[in-house]
């Protein structure tokens, strides 16, 4: 090997199979007791009963992906309709926003100054603040 570090790691990875190794053989050798007979009717209970098999086992469902490809494309087509509305609904309101703000600040009082009061609830408006 002419590079070093792949050397290095083939070398962890033998150890890390050694490692595996040993454990799988050492749970081999531990020996699980199996419970008394008095108590296998307890264990059935807790387990749910008895195991079905065989024809006992619910079908799959086949068309499950197909379904749910489905499912999702509707929602994803939904989830568009919602945000293009949502983004119109924003723009109209922002263009309400400035013809209002516009209409506001061309008021004038008798003197041709800006209302004050107009003045006012612009700022309050740009700044978020609530009265």
């Amino acid at each position: 090997m002419k590079n070093p570090s792949l050397k290095h790691k083939l070398g962890q990875r033998k150890v890390k199979h050694f490692k595996e190794k040993k454990i799988k053989e050492e749970a081999k050798q531990i020996e699980v007791l199996e419970a008394p007979d008095r108590f296998k009717h307890l264990y059935k209970e807790m387990s749910g009963g008895e195991k079905a098999r065989g024809n006992e086992l619910p079908k799959p469902n086949r068309f499950s992906k197909s379904l749910t490809y489905r499912e999702k494309a509707k929602k994803e087509k939904e989830k568009q309709i919602k945000q293009k509305a949502y983004e119109e609904r924003k723009k109209h309101e922002k263009e309400k926003q400035k013809f209002k703000t516009a209409h506001l600040l061309s008021a004038k009082t008798k003197k041709g100054q800006p209302k004050l009061g107009n003045l006012m609830m612009h700022i309050c408006d740009k700044l978020g603040v609530k009265k």
